[in-house]
């Protein structure tokens, strides 16, 4: 009897200690569902901050004629990321020039409260910087020079953590043809992403 007793307590206790793991292990599993359902929340906060900043350039380059591409693409900034190439007009390495708005301010690191309320990450602020760019196959053969009035539009959308490092990161790039020859007019649109991790399209 007292053998059948000892047996029925240790068949308790093995059945609790199965129970609390399996319960440690939803809660862990809880946490890190929760832990990816945020950052992929933060990605896209960032891209919609990129898309912002994407429109806000279509804006300005909607009412910029052909001779002022070059302008633009020779404005000078602190923060401009000229490609040494015209090859290199592409990807995240270098984003172009720090385009202006239509009071010639620069669309440069743009405070936004598109994310209010969220702790940790900038004080629930996200920020939009809007590049502009040769493209690649101008027949110029320059970075700065506009020859067949198609240009790039660069959008960076950020978030920053509590230490004004960035957390979240997502790179919009459209093309824009505003010439009367070489192209259909209109801006053509390829949406290409990146981020810290990947600095890649």
């Amino acid at each position: 009897m007292r053998t059948e007793k000892g047996a029925a307590l240790i068949s308790v206790i093995l059945v609790v200690f199965v129970l609390t793991m399996v319960g440690l292990a939803v809660m862990l599993f809880m946490n890190i569902e929760d832990t990816i359902s945020g950052n992929d929340n933060r990605q896209k906060e960032a891209l919609y901050l990129a898309e912002i900043g994407l429109r806000q350039g279509e804006q300005k380059i909607a009412a910029t004629g052909t001779s002022q591409i070059t302008s633009l693409l020779q404005y000078s900034n602190a923060h401009n990321q000229v490609p040494p190439s015209l090859s290199q007009c592409t990807g995240t390495s270098y984003l172009g020039t720090v385009l202006t708005d239509t009071s010639n301010q620069p669309l440069y690191m743009i405070k936004t409260t598109y994310s209010p309320g969220v702790t940790g990450v900038g004080a629930g602020f996200g920020y939009y910087s809007v590049y502009v760019r040769n493209n690649r196959q101008d027949p110029s053969g320059s970075v700065t020079i506009d020859h067949d009035g198609y240009v790039d539009l660069v959008s960076q959308g950020i978030l920053l953590d509590a230490n004004g490092n960035i957390q979240y990161q997502k790179i919009l790039s459209e093309e824009f043809f505003l010439g009367s020859t070489g192209g259909a007019g209109g801006p053509t649109i390829g949406v290409t992403q990146g981020n810290t991790n990947a600095m890649s399209y």
